[in-house]
């Protein structure tokens, strides 16, 4: 389980992620538990009696709280994963000394759909590093990540290629890109990102791909090198499990 902590004194904010954090465990049937702290003394005591594997910080200028609980959680474990949240962007440098997996600027409130989504990409990818996210949503289906081949774009939809079958969505490619990135796809066409574990060959001087299924796909000439560096990590990180 995925021990989820916010640690945020402003109520609408608070709610405002752990609603979305909500969202995404259930749609992506994660296994986590989420904690909201408002209060500085208890947020301590929490911590000090059972270490987070996931913290949402909020940080500003006049209050330096939020800085103590992340030092607080840095002290009982190196392992916490640190998102700090902050009206400004004036203290992504004091940050760092915390060494925070990100930094979401509270300011994206006032845009709800963009909030949302910066909120999801970041769970699903902390969720990754558990090895729990197994499952997305396409459309009103759920499916096996593993299960994935490549998905194409076409007009304002998106053909998810499965196997044994073909998922159409309504959905824009950049936004299934931001959600699989980090699940070991890779966008090597306008119209294509694919799962790399089922690549078989790549041929970057033919600019294609061949799948473990003989399918071939097409690579951009353009990013052709940057592709190839990115499947060449991949398959030095495959071989050492």
């Amino acid at each position: 389980m995925i021990k989820f902590a916010i640690y945020e004194k402003d109520r609408r904010f608070l709610e405002i992620v752990r609603n979305k954090l909500y969202e995404t465990i259930c749609k992506n049937k994660f296994n986590a538990r989420i904690t909201p702290l408002d209060d500085t003394a208890a947020a301590l005591d929490s911590i000090e009696r059972e270490p987070y594997d996931v913290m949402f910080i909020s940080i500003s200028e006049s209050d330096s709280s939020g800085f103590e609980i992340a030092a607080k959680a840095r002290e009982k474990s190196r392992d916490t994963i640190i998102v700090f949240g902050s009206e400004s962007e004036k203290l992504l440098f004091k940050s760092m000394d915390y060494q925070p997996f990100n930094l979401v600027i509270k300011s994206l409130t006032d845009k709800k759909e963009q909030m949302n989504a910066e909120l999801e990409r970041i769970t699903v990818m902390i969720a990754c590093r558990f090895n729990q996210s197994r499952y997305i949503s396409v459309g009103d289906n759920m499916i096996q990540i593993d299960k994935i081949g490549y998905i194409k774009s076409s007009g304002h939809y998106l053909e998810y290629h499965c196997r044994g079958s073909v998922l159409t969505v309504r959905e824009n490619i950049s936004d299934a890109e931001k959600r699989l990135c980090n699940c070991d796809f890779l966008r090597i066409h306008r119209q294509y990102i694919v799962n790399m574990a089922k690549i078989k060959r790549f041929y970057p001087k033919a600019q294609q791909i061949t799948l473990i299924n003989g399918e071939m796909l097409p690579v951009s000439r353009a990013k052709r090198s940057e592709i190839a560096e990115e499947y060449s990590k991949f398959k030095q990180n495959h071989n050492r499990i």
